[in-house]
């Protein structure tokens, strides 16, 4: 593993702190780290169905695989909490 930094909006982190108990998560960075597998895992499948190619691919990578814009758990997150729909 590796070690990184993200600044994250304040009402996103507070949505994930209420959100990681009900979802099985003592943490809520775990269930950050997992909304961003997720995530990926869905644009990597959607890569190779769609022939993108096995690579990991990037800048220089040399990999052929297709950006697909898809909204991460954490954007819904965000537009639910915008919405006031976060579960009580």
């Amino acid at each position: 593993m590796t070690t990184i930094t993200m600044r994250i909006p304040v009402d996103v982190v507070a949505s994930l702190k209420q959100i990681a108990p009900h979802k099985g998560f003592t943490w809520y960075q775990t269930l950050l780290k997992s909304y961003i597998s997720e995530g990926l895992r869905r644009d990597e499948t959607e890569a190779r169905c769609t022939g993108g190619g096995a690579g990991r691919g990037g800048a220089g990578s040399g990999g052929n695989l297709k950006r697909v814009a898809f909204p991460l758990p954490a954007d819904i997150l965000m537009q639910n909490h915008i919405g006031g729909n976060l579960p009580s």
